[in-house]
C-alpha cells in the first residue's frame, strides 16, 4: 500500500488487488462529514477515530466526531443551559425573540449561544478574590463540555458594567463585577453569552 499526501492510503502495482474492498477501504479515508437526517442514522455508521458527521436534524446542523479513544461521539445533542429561579431565558427583545442561552460542540471546541435575564431584582457585591460568595453562579452545564484542567475567563459588558466570566471544569459559568452593583429591576441585566467559546 502507498499513503497519499491527503492520508488516504491505496494499493501500489506490487499488491494484489481486490478491487471492491481496495475502493471501500480508500473512500473511507476521504476527509469530510457524512451528512445524517436522526441520531440513528450515525449510530449505524461504521466508526473509526476522526470520523465526522454532520447532524442535518439539529439546530446549527453542528458536526459529530467519533474519538475512538473514549468510544463517544463529541459532541453529543446541543444542550439547553440550567439555571435557578434567579435568572431566566431572555425570551424576546424589542418585540423579537432572542436564541435560547444554550451550549453546543462542534468536535472538541464549545460555544454558548444566546442570552440570560435577571428573573428577580439582583445586585451583586465587587470582587473579593479571597471571598467566594462574591462570584455568582449564572448557569451550569454538562462537564463533558466544560474546559479541561483549568477554567476559561471572558469579560462581559452588562447593563454597563463590566463582568467576569469563568468557565469551569465543573460546568458551572461563573460571574462577579468588579463594582459593587446596586439592585436592578427584572430584565435589566442582560447576559449575552453568544461568542464565548473554548475547547474541552
Amino acid at each position: 500500500m502507498q499513503t497519499l499526501d491527503n492520508g488516504i492510503e491505496v494499493p501500489t502495482n506490487s499488491d494484489e488487488y481486490n478491487l471492491t474492498d481496495d475502493y471501500a477501504d480508500a473512500f473511507k479515508q476521504v476527509p469530510g462529514a457524512t451528512l445524517v437526517t436522526s441520531q440513528a442514522q450515525r449510530d449505524g455508521l461504521d466508526k473509526w477515530d476522526g470520523r465526522s458527521v454532520q447532524r442535518l436534524d439539529l439546530e446549527g446542523q453542528p458536526v459529530d466526531i467519533w474519538d475512538a479513544s473514549d468510544g463517544v461521539w463529541l459532541p453529543k445533542a446541543p444542550l439547553t443551559l440550567t439555571f435557578t429561579s434567579t435568572y431566566r431565558q431572555v425570551g424576546t427583545y424589542f418585540g423579537e425573540a432572542v436564541k435560547a442561552a444554550g451550549v453546543s460542540r462542534s468536535g472538541r471546541r464549545v460555544s454558548l449561544q444566546g442570552g440570560l435575564a435577571n428573573n428577580v431584582p439582583v445586585n451583586y457585591d465587587m470582587l473579593d478574590p479571597g471571598n467566594s460568595a462574591t462570584e455568582y453562579t449564572l448557569a451550569e452545564f454538562d462537564v463533558a463540555y466544560a474546559p479541561k484542567g483549568s477554567s476559561e475567563l471572558f469579560t462581559l459588558l452588562v447593563n454597563a458594567y463590566t463582568c467576569n466570566v469563568r468557565v469551569t471544569p465543573a460546568g458551572k459559568i461563573k460571574i462577579s463585577f468588579l463594582v459593587a452593583v446596586p439592585s436592578k429591576p427584572v430584565g435589566t441585566m442582560i447576559f449575552n453569552l453568544g461568542g464565548l467559546s473554548w475547547n474541552s
